[in-house]
């Protein structure tokens, strides 16, 4: 269920990359991921065991497929720093923690139903995918592996292969019953595609061609500017539909409230448009 890895240097240094390893808009050259797509039946509980990979940062996150592309499930994230570690292991992100620990390994679960009203109430180690009857994307983020280690943090980087998975998963459904992680590929698994992009091409030169368009704008590199500036990525309709538009025009704009595009939810990314003429 969880395919990977996807990385620049996966696409770029290997001989024969498969196409799963495209890093597509993912242009960054020391992150690597790992994705699985699923529909989990209400009341369900995946529960993942792993390792905390040898690794600058660490973070799983769930998404929801919506308007043609993944957007964050608000606060259903893991950052390898709230992972609380199993008995008798040790989670090297915590400040102060010993990096090359050996036992590391971590226990977490995706829940299928709401999330507690009340923040205490949250089992720990658990994202809430809630109880609608959609495809969910969980993402695995490890950025800059530790020097001698492959792009997952956790073999040496002249081991022919991971020596065990990534995670090793198992679910429980609402009645109780336990399924193996076979049953859970077999039952709930999906194919991972590639969605169509946020603005189709005909809507991109649409917006290049608009006589509605900010006056300062030439058709020929729009969205390009001279006067341009580094702003914070706050959606598709404000920062790439709206840079198309003057700006009391993008001010009306509604600000997104989740992160789109598989995006990490947590990280603040800075945009900018450039044009080559």
């Amino acid at each position: 269920m969880i395919q990977g890895p996807r990385g620049w240097h996966y696409w770029n240094r290997l001989e024969n990359p498969k196409d799963f390893l495209n890093p597509n808009l993912w242009g960054d050259k020391l992150p690597t991921y790992f994705m699985g797509q699923m529909k989990l039946p209400p009341g369900t509980r995946l529960t993942m065991r792993g390792q905390f990979p040898h690794a600058r940062y660490f973070k799983i996150a769930l998404y929801r497929f919506e308007h043609n592309t993944f957007i964050a499930l608000g606060g259903e994230d893991l950052a390898a720093w709230d992972i609380e570690p199993d008995p008798g292991s040790s989670n090297p992100f915590i400040a102060g923690a010993d990096r090359t620990v050996k036992n590391r390994s971590y226990t977490a679960h995706i829940v299928a139903d709401d999330p507690p009203a009340n923040p205490a109430d949250r089992e720990k180690n658990s994202m809430y995918a809630g109880r609608e009857d959609r495809s969910i994307q969980a993402v695995f983020r490890i950025y800059v592996t530790d020097k001698g280690y492959d792009g997952a943090g956790l073999s040496r980087g002249d081991s022919p292969s991971l020596p065990e998975p990534l995670v090793t998963y198992e679910a429980t459904l609402a009645d109780g019953t336990r399924i193996s992680s076979e049953e859970v590929v077999e039952r709930f698994a999906e194919h991972i595609g590639f969605p169509p992009p946020p603005v189709p091409t005909e809507q991109w030169y649409a917006l290049i061609n608009s006589e509605d368009n900010n006056p300062n704008l030439n058709p020929a590199t729009a969205p390009a500017r001279k006067d341009a500036k580094w702003e914070v990525f706050r959606g598709i309709k404000y920062t790439v539909v709206g840079a198309f538009t003057p700006p009391e025009e993008k001010a009306k704009i509604k600000l997104q409230t989740e992160m789109e595009g598989g995006g990490d939810p947590t990280t603040v990314y800075m945009m900018n448009f450039l044009s080559r003429k």
